[in-house]
């Protein structure tokens, strides 16, 4: 089993209704290639913030992601599955341009799109 490493960035996200949210993605990268897993995009990195506060954990939302599936020959299957937190809210044209930029990423076999949900009480 491949062992990764990790680095957490800090980003605003945009939600469903409206409000604004900072949130954080882990920067996977497996070790003994020190290659990048996680999806890191430029449009991605156009959100990320130095606030230095703790990130409290929303409990009634699931935020928007990418289930991305990349290419690591470190691990027995081949692939890895990792979670990519898309900022940008549904009617912005910047969500769409990130979902392709997370496409085009030359390691990403395919992505599922997950759009957020709100949690039932």
């Amino acid at each position: 089993m491949a062992t990764r490493v990790f680095a957490t960035y800090k980003f605003l996200y945009d939600r469903d209704d409206g409000l604004q949210q900072v949130k954080s993605q882990r920067d996977y990268r497996d070790l003994p290639s020190g290659n990048l897993l996680t999806p890191i995009t430029p449009l991605f990195l156009a959100r990320v913030t130095g606030l230095d506060t703790k990130i409290p954990e929303p409990n009634v939302r699931n935020a928007r992601h990418v289930m991305s599936y990349v290419t690591n020959p470190n691990v027995q299957k081949g692939y890895s599955e990792l979670k990519a937190y898309s900022p940008y809210q549904p009617g912005d044209v910047r969500l769409a341009q990130h979902l392709r930029e997370i496409e085009a990423v030359p390691r990403v076999i395919c992505s599922d799109y997950h759009g957020e949900e709100a949690s039932k009480i």
